[in-house]
């Protein structure tokens, strides 16, 4: 799916590809279920205060998230498509409590949406998970805030991973 119209800009767009050794319904089903969702989901340090939603096109899911140094921060995701077990389509957002869309706390050139798409292909008994996020309707400040903190995100991001491959294995 494209987002925000017009052609990709490689240098804003950020892809992520994981193997994880667990079915696909496994891998779909602890990114989708908000009981497991909150057993990995977040930077390392981080724990999940609220997780809320539901999974289907035009839905909101919505999630809190207390830092290792202790500060609060919101997010949501848009499901524009679901297409279960096979793909998420959503735009994230910082946000306040009650969902409504805010800069981010920590980098005030964050782009104030993130279009985001999830595949979860089948890998011989295993999960193939690649993930596409680019900026969606963002300022060349905002571009450019993205395209800096891509290294930043990809160990995020994989930091969050190493905890999803715990609880799969479990």
């Amino acid at each position: 799916m494209a987002f925000g119209g017009g052609k990709d800009d490689p240098r804003i767009v950020f892809s992520l590809h994981r193997k994880f050794e667990a079915a696909r319904e496994s891998v779909w089903k602890a990114y989708t279920d908000p009981a497991l969702l909150a057993q990995w989901w977040g930077p390392k340090g981080s724990e999940i205060i609220s997780c809320t939603g539901l999974l289907r096109p035009g839905a909101m899911f919505l999630y809190g998230l207390r830092l290792a140094d202790g500060h609060e921060v919101w997010g949501r995701m848009l499901y524009r498509e679901v297409w279960a077990p096979m793909q998420l389509v959503y735009v994230a957002a910082y946000t306040d409590r009650r969902g409504t869309p805010v800069r981010n706390p920590l980098n005030k050139n964050w782009p104030m949406e993130l279009a985001t798409t999830v595949n979860f292909d089948k890998a011989g008994t295993g999960t193939q998970l690649s993930m596409r996020i680019m900026p969606q309707n963002a300022t060349e400040p905002e571009k450019k805030a993205f395209a800096d903190y891509q290294f930043d995100m990809k160990d995020q991001i994989g930091g969050m991973y190493e905890k999803l491959d715990h609880l799969l294995a479990r």
